[in-house]
């Protein structure tokens, strides 16, 4: 009996969160503080951010050390170096 009630409240939960509405365009007209221009970018394309100068030298030490053959070993022997001249 409780096999049939815990089978019965599975089945009818199978296509509960398969429902996809698709948007119109009279929808999306009405909110462009969601959706933007219609038509035109998305709304979160439009937000620019200022480059920080230390987060550039970051990813360009950061991009060495993976994509340059040998730029790990090369820098993990001069932190070991540091890290016992110190």
């Amino acid at each position: 009996m409780v096999l049939l009630v815990i089978g019965a409240a599975a089945l009818s939960a199978c296509g509960k969160y398969h429902f996809v509405k698709e948007t119109t365009t009279q929808e999306m007209k009405a909110k462009p503080a969601v959706y933007g221009e219609v038509g035109g970018p998305a709304k979160q394309t439009k937000n620019t951010y200022p480059a920080n100068p230390a987060d550039v030298q970051r990813t360009g030490v950061l991009k060495q050390l993976l994509f340059t053959p040998g730029a790990r070993k090369a820098y993990n022997d001069t932190a070991k170096g540091l890290a016992s001249a110190e």
